[in-house]
């Protein structure tokens, strides 16, 4: 088990104990989250919408807007880590882009505690880490695949 499972598994329980619901109304438009696929390029540039819509939410003053997406981006990144890990990529290409997976997690997390009422980061707080963490994931990717 990875440190990330570690610290995922907490936080999922937290979201649930906090009532963290699929409050979305039906005729909304479809985010990031429901479009789905299976290469690891596209689960890439899926993450990337979910952290721009993420984004966009906090720095317009609109948590909601940003509250389904955080919680979406998690499991696209334990996804990602899954496609990774059963990629033909070298191990030592696996073990960068994990790394970049690990900071993404640990920092969407910050933001999610706080949103939570717990003691977290604020999307200011995190947003360089995670355009960092972003761009070398995209990088990462691209190169080596």
């Amino acid at each position: 088990m990875t440190f990330r499972h570690l610290f995922a598994l907490p936080l999922f329980c937290v979201l649930l104990l906090a009532g963290c619901g699929d409050d979305t109304p039906s005729n909304a438009p479809e985010s990031a989250s429901q479009a789905d696929s299976g290469s690891i390029e596209d689960k890439v540039a899926l993450i990337v919408k979910l952290r721009d819509q993420i984004r966009d939410g906090f720095t317009s003053g609109d948590v909601d807007a940003a509250h389904g997406p955080l919680h979406d981006v998690g499991d696209k990144l334990d996804e990602l880590s899954k496609l990774i890990a059963q990629s033909d990529l070298s191990d030592e290409d696996k073990k960068t882009i994990e790394g970049h997976i690990n900071t993404l997690f640990a920092a969407f997390g910050e933001i999610d505690k706080t949103l939570h009422g717990q003691e977290g980061s604020t999307w200011e707080e995190e947003a360089s880490t995670i355009d960092e963490a972003m761009e070398k994931l995209v990088q990462s990717c691209e190169t080596d695949q």
